[in-house]
C-alpha cells in the first residue's frame, strides 16, 4: 500500500465519518536512511459531506521505511505508544484541574492516529498553528529558558500525578516506555562503542591546554556512566522524561508585548519522544540547560534548578498531589546524585553540533561546560 493511502486510512479511523479526505500535497522533510524514520509534510483537504465545508490540515507523517530494523523499531514503537496511550492520559489528568477558565496548556502536538503494522503515525504540523523552531545556531535567553523549564516541570509533575493516582496504569506505561532503546551496557557492541568514545574524547581534550586538565576527571565520570548505564529510579522525583530535550525538539509560539514592544514566547511544544525514559528529572533539566542556553545562563545552573523545583511544586499542587515528600533537601540530593546523568550525551552533543563550525568555538563551549560541571562537584 502506498504511503498516501496509509495516511488516508489512518485519518479515516481518527476523524469524523462525514469528512471526505484528500491528500493534495506530500513531500519528504527528511528521508529515512539506514533504517531511520522518514518525516513527511502532508497537506490534507477535508470536505464535510454533510455541510459542504472545507478545511486544510497540515500534518507530519513519521514513517519507518524498514520496519524490521529492530533498533529503530524500538525507537518508533516507544514514540507511537507515547502518543497513542500515555499522552492522552497526561492531557486527561491535566484537564481535570483548570487554571482560571482554561485547562492547563499541555506541551504535546495534536496526534491524528498511527499504525505499528504500517509503521506510520501522524501529528499536527506545528508551524501551521503558529509555532516556530528556534534558530539552531542561537542558544536561548533567560525568557525562553524559564518558559521551557516551567513546561518541563509540568510534564514531569503530570507523570508523578499519574503515578500517584493510578499506579497500575502507570506501571503498564513503564513496561512499554522505560525499557532502554539500545542494548545493555555489557553487550560487546556497546563496550566497543564506549571504548571508541573515550578515545575520541581523549583526543579532543588532551590537545587543548585549557581542556587537558579536565581529562582524567572526565574519563572517570564516563566510566562511571558506562558501568551503570541503566540506573534504578529514585523516589519521590522519578518520572517519565523526554530524555532528548534540546533546541531542535522544542517549538515556541509568540505574542507581541505592548510593554516591551517585542515578541515574547508564550507557549511551548515538545516533539520527538522516541527516547523517553523513566528516571530522574535531571535527564531533561541538565541536558536542556547545557545544550540549549547561553553560557551565562548555564553558569546559573543551581538557581535554574530551584526555579524548576518551585514550578514542579506549583503544578503538583494544581494536580492535587501531596508535596510532603518533595522537600528541597531531597531535591538537592537528587541534583547532587543525578545532575550529571546526561553528561556523556551532552558532551557528545557539543562536539558533534560544533563540528561544522570552527574548532575554537567548540573548545570554548567545551571549556565552559566542563568548568560548570566541575563547579557543581560532578567531576
Amino acid at each position: 500500500m502506498k504511503i498516501a493511502d496509509i495516511i488516508i486510512k489512518i485519518l479515516a479511523n481518527f476523524l469524523s465519518s462525514d469528512l471526505k479526505i484528500n491528500i493534495s500535497d506530500i513531500g519528504y522533510i527528511k528521508k529515512g536512511s539506514e533504517g531511520r524514520r522518514a518525516v513527511l509534510l502532508v497537506t490534507v483537504d477535508l470536505i464535510n459531506t454533510t455541510y459542504g465545508g472545507r478545511e486544510v490540515l497540515k500534518i507530519i507523517a513519521k514513517h519507518l521505511p524498514v520496519p524490521d530494523d529492530q533498533k529503530f523499531k524500538k525507537y518508533f514503537s516507544k514514540e507511537l505508544f507515547m502518543y497513542r496511550y500515555a499522552i492522552p492520559e497526561y492531557i486527561r489528568v491535566q484537564r481535570q484541574q483548570n487554571i482560571g477558565e482554561n485547562p492547563i496548556p499541555n506541551v504535546f502536538p495534536q496526534f491524528y492516529g498511527g499504525s505499528m503494522i504500517a509503521s506510520v503515525f501522524l501529528i499536527k504540523h506545528l508551524t501551521s498553528d503558529g509555532f516556530i523552531l528556534a534558530d539552531l545556531l542561537e542558544n536561548y535567553d533567560v525568557v525562553h529558558t524559564k518558559l521551557v523549564i516551567d513546561k518541563i516541570s509540568l510534564f514531569h509533575a503530570t507523570g508523578i500525578a499519574i503515578k500517584k493516582q493510578n499506579a497500575t496504569k502507570y506501571k503498564s506505561y513503564l513496561e512499554k516506555l522505560a525499557k532502554p532503546s539500545i542494548p545493555p551496557h555489557h553487550s560487546e557492541r556497546i563496550q566497543r562503542s564506549n571504548e571508541k568514545f573515550r578515545r575520541g574524547i581523549k583526543e579532543v581534550l588532551v590537545k587543548n591546554d585549557k581542556l587537558s586538565k579536565y581529562y582524567e576527571k572526565v574519563d572517570k565520570l564516563i566510566q562511571k556512566i558506562d558501568e551503570k548505564y541503566i540506573r534504578e529510579p529514585r523516589e519521590p522525583f522519578s518520572t517519565m522524561t523526554h530524555n532528548d530535550l534540546w533546541i531542535k525538539n522544542i517549538f515556541f509560539r509568540y505574542n507581541k508585548s505592548e510593554v516591551e514592544k517585542k515578541m515574547i514566547p508564550t507557549e511551548v511544544k515538545f516533539i520527538d519522544f522516541e527516547y523517553c525514559k523513566f528516571g530522574s528529572p535531571f535527564r531533561d533539566i541538565s541536558h536542556f540547560i547545557f545544550t540549549s542556553t547561553l553560557p551565562h545562563i548555564q553558569a546559573d545552573f543551581y538557581n535554574l534548578t530551584i526555579y524548576y523545583y518551585n514550578s514542579l511544586i506549583k503544578y503538583l499542587k494544581l494536580l492535587n498531589c501531596s508535596c510532603t515528600d518533595f522537600t528541597i533537601e531531597k531535591f538537592d540530593e537528587e541534583r547532587k546524585n543525578f545532575g550529571w546523568i546526561k553528561f556523556k550525551h551532552t558532551l557528545l552533543f557539543i562536539i558533534k553540533s560544533e563540528r561544522l563550525n570552527n574548532k575554537n568555538e567548540t573548545a570554548k563551549k567545551l571549556h565552559h561546560f566542563l568548568k560548570t560541571v566541575d563547579n557543581n562537584g560532578w567531576l
